[in-house]
């Protein structure tokens, strides 16, 4: 009676197999899994970083004056500054700021905390006329701004230093007016 079982115990995967063997049966072949590929370098904070911009102005201005400007930095290293009072209107200077000056400035420029305050306002921010001052910030395909004229929140007072001392290294006259 044993022999009849281990019989048909032996016989059954020729039989489900049919003609091809039991070799056709065997064990499945068994995949590792996919290893979760790692990146080459891990992700920087500046590979986020697109645009600053920084711009200020005062008025009323009379049509033949320039009481406008701005000093914007873009993720490339290009420095663009368009002088308050220069004439004609629009004139703008550009410079490549040294790859260390821009990765020294990038975590003021793209802080948490700043990004934070340029998209609800900062909370020490006077209601001042007929002068303004705003900031923003792209990065991760969104754009952080707000008016930040007279704010003394701390990310805001230490990105309107950096990039006014920036602005300040590569043009020097924008500031002496």
């Amino acid at each position: 009676m044993h022999l009849k079982n281990l019989t048909a115990l032996c016989l059954t995967p020729l039989a489900l197999c049919g003609l091809a063997g039991a070799a056709a049966c065997s064990k499945p072949k068994v995949q590792p899994p996919a290893q979760p590929t790692q990146p080459s370098q891990p992700a920087q904070p500046a590979a986020a970083f697109k645009v600053f911009k920084f711009v200020s102005g005062a008025g009323p201005c009379p049509p033949d004056r320039d009481c406008s400007g701005f000093i914007e930095l873009s993720a490339d290293g290009t420095l663009r500054v368009d002088n308050i009072g220069e004439m004609p209107r629009g004139t703008v200077h550009e410079i490549k700021v040294t790859p260390a000056e821009l990765q020294a400035i990038l975590p003021v420029l793209t802080a948490p905390a700043l990004r934070g305050l340029l998209d609800t306002g900062g909370q020490d921010c006077p209601v001042i006329h007929d002068v303004w001052e705003s900031m923003s910030l792209t990065m991760d395909g969104v754009t952080h701004e707000h008016k930040t004229t007279a704010c003394s929140d701390q990310p805001i007072q230490d990105a309107r230093k950096a990039i006014l001392g920036l602005a300040k290294k590569y043009f020097p006259t924008y500031f002496s007016s």
